[in-house]
């Protein structure tokens, strides 16, 4: 199984769609299709392929799911620009953790709903889930687009109290908001 989801891992990332579908065949035949591991790498490589209704195909036959999978789906539909979906999936989603939320400001940000990017984070603390780098990341570049430097600054201020400010993402993304605000000016 673990190799079956290692090859389903590089073709997500390859985007080697072709491959992915021989290797869903495989899945098929030996009858592992109830391995929710195999499922989240297949609905993994399908969402990174842009096959977002076959994911969701997958997605819907899984008889258990964890957070991979839901993680993958909402993702997928948010990358796809289908974002009224990823939200709906978001929401029924059982337990929502750091990478979730995440995939959720990300996707608002590929989306252009800047706004919607920057009030789920305080959602998600408020939900009581600690933001990772990535979040942070994601949230400062919401901020940039929105030109909202205070709440920017704000975010800065619990990277630094967290040390995240370390991370090279979430480094980046401070310079790319001080430096968005002083093209501006």
């Amino acid at each position: 199984m673990s190799s079956l989801c290692s090859a389903l891992k590089a073709c997500a990332e390859e985007k080697a769609l072709r491959f992915g579908k021989q290797l869903h065949g495989a899945v098929v035949k030996k009858l592992c299709k109830e391995d929710i591991h195999v499922g989240s790498a297949l609905v993994t490589m399908y969402a990174r392929c842009s096959q977002v209704f076959d994911a969701q195909a997958v997605f819907d036959r899984m008889p258990r799911r964890n957070t991979i999978t839901w993680t993958s789906m909402i993702s997928g539909y948010a990358q796809s620009g289908y974002g009224e979906k990823a939200i709906m999936l978001f929401q029924a989603m059982p337990e929502r953790d750091a990478v979730a939320w995440t995939a959720m400001i990300s996707g608002y940000n590929s989306l252009g709903h800047n706004v919607k990017a920057f009030k789920s984070l305080d959602e998600m603390l408020w939900d009581g889930v600690t933001p990772n780098t990535y979040t942070y990341s994601s949230a400062l570049k919401a901020c940039a687009r929105l030109e909202a430097l205070r709440d920017g600054r704000r975010i800065h201020g619990v990277v630094n109290k967290t040390q995240a400010f370390s991370n090279v993402f979430v480094g980046c993304s401070l310079i790319d908001m001080y430096i968005y605000e002083v093209w501006k000016s």
